[in-house]
C-alpha cells in the first residue's frame, strides 16, 4: 500500500502493480481502504474496469470477485503469506500475482510476475491474482447472461448510473420513435443499426433476417462505426446461432478467451478473432425473424450485461417492427400484384357492394361496356347491366352462391348486342356475411361470329355432300306424283286417290326442304329446350339414302332424357358429321350404333361404326382444324367445329379407335340448372296431359308421322 492508502494498477512504470498490457491504461484503477474495506475506483481509463461483468467507477471488493481491465483478467482473494512477515507486529507483505491475457498466446496464462512490498495487515490484505471469469455454459444459459449487481455503490458514482440509465432510456425512446415511424424495411433497418452503434462501444454491427426462400440468414443492414466500406463480413456463426436456435441473448466480455468458445478450435468467434460480441435475438409474434449482432476486433470488454439488456429490449421492439413492416410489404406487394392483374386482366373485372353496385372496374370492362371512364357506371346496379341474370346476382349477393353463365345475351351503353359468359364470385367478411361481389365476364361476341362462319362453312360442305341423296329423293317423290297423275288420265285411278297421294308426296318433300334448311342456314337466336332424340332422327333422315345404298344397319338404343337448352342445328351439326364420318369409314355393309342415355348429372351420346378405324399416331391432332385423312374430299373442319361446340356447352367429345375394327365417339353434355328446372316444368305438363309416363305411350298417342320419325332403318332386301 502507498503512502496515500492506494495501489495503482495500470501499465505505468509508477504504478504499484504494473501490467504489461497495451490494452489498459498508465494509471488503470487503484484499490482503496476505508473503514476496513478495500473498494476498487475507475481512475478515468478508456476501456473501463468492471467488475464481475459489471463496468463499475467505485465499489468495494469482496473476495472472489472477478476484475477485469484491458485484455487482463484479475481474482481479488484474501490471503496470509507468512515468509513476507518482517516485524513482530504481526506485519505482513502482500503478494501481487498478475497475468494478463495474451490473445497469441496459446496458453491460458502467461509468468506470474510477483511485486512483494510491506503492509500492516489491518491496512490490506489482499491478492489480485489472474483466474478467467466463469462463464455459463450454453446448454445452462438462460435467455439472459445474468451478472449479480453489486451491493454497494457509493454517493459519488450515483450520478454516472443516472446518466447511464437516462442514455438507456433516451435510447429506447429514439428506437420506439423510429420503428414506429412508416418507413420502408431496409432503411428501417439501417437507421436502427446506426442508432444502435451511435450509443454503444461496438466496432461493427449487422442485422440479420430469416430469408423467406431457403431458410437460411440474410444480412438486412450492416454497418461500422468508422463507415468503412467492406467487400466481405465475417461474423460470428457461432454466436448468432446462439440467438436463432435457441433464442439466447449472449455476450461475451473477450470472446477469444471465453470457455463456451475456445473448447471448439473451430467456432467461428475465435476463428474471426473477435474480441467482444453481443447478439441477441429479433423476436416476433410468430417467432425469432433474425438478431442483432454487435462486435469489436480490438477492444475486449467493450459489452457488459447492462448493455446486453438494452439492446435486448431493442430487439424485443424491433423485432415486433420487424414483423409488422414484413406484413404490410407482404400485403402491399399482394395488393399491386392483383392491382396489376386487375388492371391487365383480358377479362372485363368489376366490384360490386352488397346492393348490387358498382365499386369498381377495370378498363376491359368499360371498354365493354361501351362508356368513356369508369365515374359514368360507379353506382350503377348490376341488373340494370344485365337484367336477364338477376335471379343469379340476387342469390349471389344475398346468399353467397356463385355462378357461371354462358352466352348470356345483352346490350352494352351504346345499344349494341353482345353475347358474354358470366361469372360471379362472392365476397365474404370477416364474419363470413357476404359484403359484395366480383364480376368476371368475357365478351365473346367476335368469336361467335367467327364461329358461326366456320360452323357455316362446314354445313354448307356436308350440304354438298347431302346433295345427291337430296336430289335423289326429290326424283323419287316427283316420280310419285306423276305415276298417280298418269294413272288418273288413264281413268284407272280416281281424282280423290290420286290427290292423297299428292299430297302426301308434298309434305314428304316440304320435310326434307325443311329438315335441310334447318340445318344450312345460320342461327342467331337464343337458345331453346331441345329434345336430343329428335335431332339424332332428323340427322337419320337426313342421311338415310347413303345408309340404304351402302348396306348399313343403324341400331338405335334411346333411353329417355331431359330436354336441353342448346341450338338444334348447332347438336345436328355435330351429329351429321360424326354420322357421315362413320358412313365413310365403313364403305359397304356395316354397322353403325347410335346410343343416347342419361348417366348422373350428363346426357350422353356415342356413335359406333364397324369401319376400318383410326390409326394411332393419328388420334392426338383428330380434333385440330384442317386436318384430315381424307384427302381432297375432306375440309379438315368437320370434327374441329364439333369439338368447339360442344365445349361451348361446357360438354366433351372423345373417341376410341382400334385399326382395323372401327371407332366410337362419344359426346357427353351436362345436365344444368336450367335443365333441371325445365325438367320440372315438363314434368309438370306431362302431370296436365293425363299421366303420359313413357315415351312409348307419347308415340302411340302422337300417330303415325311421330312413329315413323323414330322406326329402325334397315338396308332394303335385295330383289
Amino acid at each position: 500500500m502507498s503512502e496515500k492508502g492506494q495501489t495503482i494498477v495500470g501499465r505505468g512504470e509508477k504504478c504499484e502493480v504494473q501490467l504489461h498490457d497495451p490494452s489498459i491504461s498508465r494509471r488503470h484503477f487503484c484499490i482503496t481502504k476505508q473503514d476496513d474495506k478495500y473498494f476498487l475506483q475507475d481512475m478515468g481509463s478508456s476501456n473501463g474496469t468492471l467488475i464481475n461483468g459489471k463496468r463499475t467507477l467505485w465499489q468495494e471488493l469482496n473476495e472472489g470477485d472477478y476484475i477485469v481491465c484491458g485484455s487482463s483478467q484479475l481474482k481479488y482473494i484474501k490471503v496470509k503469506d507468512e515468509q513476507y512477515t518482517v516485524s513482530e507486529d504481526k506485519q505482513e507483505t502482500a503478494q501481487v500475482e498478475i497475468a494478463p491475457i495474451a490473445p497469441s498466446s496459446s496458453k491460458a496464462t502467461q509468468q506470474i510476475k510477483k511485486i512483494p512490498s510491506t503492509l500492516h495487515i489491518e491496512e490490506i490484505s489482499g491478492i489480485l491474482a489472474f483466474d478467467q471469469i466463469q462463464q455459463p455454459s450454453i446448454d445452462d444459459t438462460p435467455a439472459d447472461i445474468l451478472i449479480q449487481k453489486s451491493s454497494f455503490e457509493p454517493p459519488f458514482s450515483a450520478h454516472k448510473d443516472i446518466e447511464r440509465i437516462s442514455k438507456a432510456l433516451a435510447t429506447l425512446y429514439k428506437t420506439s420513435e423510429l420503428l414506429h415511424s412508416q418507413i420502408e424495411l431496409k432503411k428501417l433497418l439501417e437507421s436502427l443499426l446506426e442508432m444502435i452503434l451511435s450509443v454503444g462501444n461496438a466496432e461493427r454491427g449487422c442485422l440479420l433476417l430469416k430469408s423467406a426462400k431457403d431458410k437460411g440468414l440474410e444480412i438486412a443492414a450492416y454497418q461500422t462505426v468508422d463507415k468503412t466500406k467492406i467487400s466481405m463480413l465475417s461474423i460470428s456463426r457461432t454466436i448468432v446461432d446462439m440467438a436463432i436456435d435457441k433464442g439466447l441473448a449472449t455476450v461475451s466480455s473477450d470472446a477469444m478467451a471465453d470457455k463456451r468458445f475456445i473448447r471448439n478450435e473451430k467456432a467461428s468467434v475465435i476463428l474471426h478473432h473477435i474480441r467482444s460480441v453481443m447478439c441477441v435475438p429479433l423476436q416476433g409474434k410468430s417467432g425469432t425473424l433474425g438478431a442483432i449482432y454487435l462486435d469489436s476486433l480490438k477492444t475486449c470488454c467493450a459489452f457488459d450485461n447492462e448493455d446486453l439488456e438494452l439492446l435486448t429490449a431493442i430487439g424485443r421492439q424491433a423485432g415486433l417492427a420487424v414483423e409488422r413492416t414484413l406484413l404490410q410489404e407482404t400485403i402491399s406487394r399482394s395488393e399491386q400484384k392483383y392491382r396489376t392483374i386487375f388492371q391487365k386482366s383480358p377479362f372485363s373485372i368489376v366490384v360490386l357492394n352488397k346492393e348490387g353496385r358498382f365499386v369498381d372496374i377495370n378498363p376491359v370492362g368499360i371498354q365493354d361496356l361501351g362508356i368513356q371512364e369508369d365515374k359514368e357506371i360507379i353506382d350503377c346496379s348490376i341488373m340494370k347491366v344485365f337484367p336477364d341474370a338477376k335471379e343469379h346476382f340476387q342469390k349471389l349477393l344475398e346468399q353467397g352462391n356463385s355462378f357461371d353463365l354462358k352466352e348470356l345475351h345483352s346490350q352494352d351503353f351504346q345499344a349494341n348486342n353482345v353475347i358474354v359468359n358470366l361469372k360471379g364470385i362472392p365476397l365474404f367478411d370477416e364474419t363470413g356475411q357476404v359484403e359484395g361481389a366480383v364480376i368476371i365476364s368475357e365478351d365473346i361476341t367476335e368469336a361467335k361470329k367467327l364461329q358461326a362462319q366456320l360452323i357455316q362453312q362446314d354445313k354448307m360442305a356436308t350440304v354438298g355432300l347431302l346433295a345427291a341423296g337430296v336430289a335423289h329423293e326429290f326424283n323419287n317423290i316427283v316420280a310419285g306424283m306423276m305415276g298417280f297423275t298418269q294413272l288418273m288420265q288413264l281413268g284407272k285411278k280416281t281424282p280423290e286417290k290420286v290427290a292423297e297421294v299428292i299430297v302426301e308426296q308434298c309434305r314428304r318433300a316440304r320435310e326434307l326442304i325443311e329438315r335441310l334448311l334447318n340445318f344450312s342456314r345460320r342461327k342467331d337466336i337464343p337458345r331453346e329446350p331441345v329434345q336430343i332424340a329428335y335431332l339424332l332422327e332428323d340427322v337419320l333422315q337426313l342421311v338415310e339414302r347413303e345408309l340404304t345404298k351402302n348396306n348399313i344397319q343403324v341400331i338405335k338404343n334411346y333411353s329417355k332424357v331431359p330436354s336441353i337448352i342448346a341450338h338444334a342445328g348447332e347438336l345436328q351439326q355435330v351429329f351429321l358429321n360424326l354420322v357421315i364420318n362413320a358412313v365413310h369409314a365403313m364403305g359397304k355393309d356395316g354397322t353403325l350404333t347410335v346410343s343416347l342415355w342419361q348417366e348422373k348429372k350428363s346426357i350422353k351420346i356415342s356413335f359406333q361404326d364397324t369401319g376400318i378405324g383410326i390409326p394411332a399416331k393419328n388420334l392426338p391432332r383428330i380434333f385440330e382444324p384442317f386436318f384430315t385423312t381424307k384427302k381432297q374430299k375432306g375440309t379438315g373442319l368437320g370434327l374441329s367445329v364439333s369439338y368447339n361446340i360442344i365445349k361451348s356447352y361446357d360438354g366433351d367429345i372423345t373417341l376410341e379407335s382400334v385399326e382395323g375394327k372401327g371407332t366410337t365417339f362419344n359426346i357427353e353434355l351436362p345436365i344444368t340448372e336450367d335443365v333441371l328446372q325445365l325438367q320440372q316444368k315438363e314434368a309438370l305438363e306431362k302431370k296436365e296431359l293425363g299421366g303420359l309416363q313413357n315415351f312409348e305411350e307419347t308415340a302411340r298417342l302422337q300417330g303415325k308421322d311421330f312413329q315413323e320419325r323414330f322406326r329402325i332403318l334397315k338396308p332394303k332386301e335385295e330383289g
